[in-house]
């Protein structure tokens, strides 16, 4: 499905109709989609095409002198076909005839009259359309594409149903919902959250905000400063870099990761020199990024009380006598446990109320998390109430910085433009469940990663003051150092990290206690 989406992206043909020269592009491509797509930069996509035929040519595909003229041809590159701003889901609609394509063929699909039931709310859609009219216009690219571009997804966390799709400003074929793997920033930081609260942390837990130095590495709070000890929640709300790094330590890389991987997230790169099992990932610094659509669905994790449900776009399709070929069911799998879920949706409800995420205060309970990466290369809101989840990213197709869009600011408003729309007919509720701590959970997370962490009735201060029942320090924990809601403290970079080993993703986790 990729690839043929890719052959009529670039090249304006179906992929049986590619020549070598062109297979070849292609397939240099997923090492770093932005970086090597020939609309990006034609002569990284030139030299990596060269790559891949000097493998073919190693391992016997095609012999020398064809390998030499191939890397002599140009790339005829097509230019994008605008769309009619008329033409409602459009990206939506090529997603799911791009799909049916790859099962049925083309012939199937264009000529033999079935009947497609699919999973798109067409009122959801155009709130969805309406809300990226808010971007503003930086820029035209050599394309006469206008910068900077955006992606929305709305699903049903319940059974995985799709209920809008934005891919851009709607005048290219490229679809950034599904295509573009960008780099989610602190957006990734709830699955460093997510993994602490199923190894028994609780969103009181206390984690020293100081400098730390990891094989040379100094992580930075975006703020400047460092807060002392501060909770995970407080964590979670202002987007704290340092101590999240501390608790992707003390747990491994491997954990988030293999969360992250179980609801859904499909483009870590775990071997090779340069891969995700390595701290700087816990900020979001991955080696290729996330699609708008992996991402949103893995929130819904969050909101379906820990299960993770599979996108759907189609629900039945019929021949032209009415059988049923196929009939999706939900695919899910449970993934933390329903105290965790509702404890990681307890913390993120204050990123909106009191956190980075207040400009995407819908006036109704709902959670949600910023992201913003270096450079302000991308930036993210990815929230959800009790009954849709969606996620918004803004960025520049060339990769290039937007020049200061944070992920509280543009990112947050569209989210809340398209939320406010998109649930006007559904009765406002809370999210089911307590966020009261474990009876078990850890109270304070030392510097010392070799030292046993802390638990809350252990924990005592030099004055002998001990946490309360929540595991927040009476005594001890310092938050007059926290940042203050606002633009100014909006922005979570994320920093390179070097190479380091850690275990493979999985190892000793557990799936979830319910």
């Amino acid at each position: 499905m990729v690839c043929q989406a890719a052959a009529q992206t670039y090249f304006g043909k179906d992929v049986e109709d590619l020549t070598l020269n062109e297979c070849a592009m292609l397939a240099g491509i997923p090492k770093s989609p932005n970086y090597y797509s020939p609309a990006n930069n034609l002569q990284a996509a030139q030299e990596r095409k060269a790559v891949v035929l000097d493998q073919m040519e190693k391992y016997g595909y095609i012999n020398s002198s064809t390998a030499d003229k191939t890397k002599k041809e140009q790339l005829n590159i097509v230019k994008p076909v605008k769309k009619q701003e008329t033409n409602v889901a459009s990206y939506f609609i090529d997603y799911v005839t791009q799909t049916l394509i790859d099962k049925y063929g083309a012939d199937a699909v264009y000529k033999e009259g079935l009947k497609i039931y699919t999973t798109i709310d067409m009122d959801m859609q155009k709130a969805a359309e309406d809300a990226v009219k808010k971007l503003p216009t930086a820029k035209t690219d050599g394309n006469g594409v206008q910068q900077p571009q955006a992606a929305i997804v709305a699903i049903d966390p319940h059974n995985g149903y799709v209920k809008a799709m934005v891919g851009g400003r709607g005048n290219d074929q490229f679809n950034r919902a599904t295509m573009a793997v960008r780099q989610p920033g602190s957006a990734f930081k709830p699955f460093v959250f997510a993994a602490a609260l199923e190894n028994k942390f609780t969103p009181g837990t206390v984690i020293n905000d100081a400098p730390i130095n990891i094989d040379g590495w100094k992580p930075q709070n975006d703020s400047g400063h460092f807060s002392g000890k501060v909770t995970m929640r407080d964590v979670a709300r202002f987007s704290i870099n340092v101590p999240t790094v501390k608790i992707a330590q003390k747990l491994g890389i491997d954990k988030p990761i293999y969360y992250a991987q179980e609801m859904g997230i499909s483009t870590f790169v775990l071997e090779g020199p340069q891969n995700d099992r390595q701290l700087a990932t816990a900020l979001g610094g991955m080696t290729k990024g996330v699609t708008p659509l992996e991402i949103t669905s893995a929130y819904g994790t969050f909101a379906n009380k820990g299960v993770h449900v599979s996108p759907v776009v189609v629900i039945k399709v019929l021949d032209r006598n009415g059988k049923v070929l196929e009939q999706n069911e939900p695919k899910q799998r449970s993934v933390i446990s329903e105290t965790s879920a509702s404890e990681l949706t307890d913390m993120l409800e204050g990123v909106i109320k009191k956190g980075t995420g207040t400009r995407a205060n819908i006036g109704r309970p709902a959670a949600g998390k910023t992201g913003t990466t270096s450079n302000y290369h991308d930036a993210w809101f990815v929230g959800y109430t009790p009954d849709l989840v969606a996620g918004v990213w803004v960025g520049n197709d060339d990769n290039s910085s937007t020049g200061g869009i944070m992920g509280g600011q543009l990112p947050a408003e569209i989210w809340k433009a398209f939320m406010q729309k998109a649930m006007a007919q559904t009765p406002a509720k809370n999210f089911d469940g307590s966020a009261a701590s474990k009876s078990d959970s850890v109270g304070e997370l030392e510097d010392d990663k070799k030292s046993e962490v802390k638990k809350k009735d252990e924990m005592k201060n030099k004055n002998g003051k001990s946490t309360d029942k929540n595991g927040k320090s009476t005594g001890n924990a310092n938050n007059g150092n926290l940042p203050t809601p606002g633009p100014a403290n909006q922005q979570e970079d994320t920093p390179a990290m070097p190479d380091a080993t850690a275990p493979e993703p999985g190892g000793g986790v557990s799936k979830g206690r319910n």
